[in-house]
């Protein structure tokens, strides 16, 4: 309120001193747009209007730096396809140059793609999730933070998927756990492997596949078949290099 109450007394010298005081006071306050229209109302005959004309230089010369920053940044996070981050920097840029038509008509691009893509992706996480690929359904709402951390479900959304992968392991650990004990090692590791492919740094899972490895070398170097679990999940007879 006092910001409003500087701009309607500035001419009258009420309250707010000079009129190029009251502009120095909006300055300090943050108010640089209003700061400048005090300036600019200054007329030519008053006392302060030299220094005014000073003020408003030094201030537009701000405004166009923090147009160019304010737009570097946008352009950086649209090109790591933040774009949410990248319309609140163009944004911020068009508060200081409203008039700027081609900025404006790229952010309501950005605006839509933003609407498509968090449709899209949120459609392939909540098919992902039903259908147990949790891996998928994690890449997908990860894509989604990224392209709109600010997106309200989201928190919802995480708290759902940690759920659900908390859930997964501890029945991929109890099924691999099962193989292991009955000597079905290659469905334990099939267990172990899915269990990494949601938490990578799993340390249960990694102990059991070490285990494993060390049982089957030892098969093999007595002449046994070897079998692995391949990268698609089914097992298959090879060999292992001798080391």
């Amino acid at each position: 309120m006092k910001q409003i109450a500087c701009a309607l007394l500035v001419l009258s010298w009420a309250g707010c001193g000079t009129p190029l005081a009251a502009g120095e006071q909006l300055y300090r306050e943050g108010d640089r747009l209003a700061a400048l229209e005090t300036w600019r109302a200054i007329p030519e005959d008053d006392a302060g209007h030299e220094k005014a004309q000073e003020r408003i230089a030094v201030v537009e010369e701000e405004f166009h730096q923090l147009v160019v920053r304010y737009k570097q940044r946008a352009r950086y996070f649209e090109a790591k396809e933040r774009l949410a981050e990248s319309i609140i920097n163009y944004r911020l840029a068009l508060k200081l140059q409203p008039d700027d038509a081609e900025t404006l008509a790229h952010v309501q691009d950005l605006a839509r793609e933003v609407v498509r893509e968090r449709l899209a992706l949120r459609t392939q996480y909540r098919a992902d999730f039903e259908a147990g690929d949790l891996a998928k359904a994690g890449v997908s709402l990860e894509q989604l933070r990224t392209l709109d951390p600010f997106d309200p479900e989201l928190q919802a959304e995480e708290r759902e998927l940690h759920a659900g992968v908390q859930q997964s392991i501890t029945q991929l650990l109890a099924a691999g756990r099962r193989g292991f004990s009955d000597g079905n090692h290659l469905a334990a590791e099939r267990a172990f492997q899915s269990v990494l492919a949601v938490d990578p740094n799993n340390e249960s899972a990694r102990g059991y596949l070490s285990y494993i490895e060390t049982i089957r070398r030892a098969q093999c170097f007595r002449g046994r078949r070897c079998w692995q679990v391949n990268e698609k999940g089914a097992p298959e007879e090879r060999p292992l290099q001798q080391s």
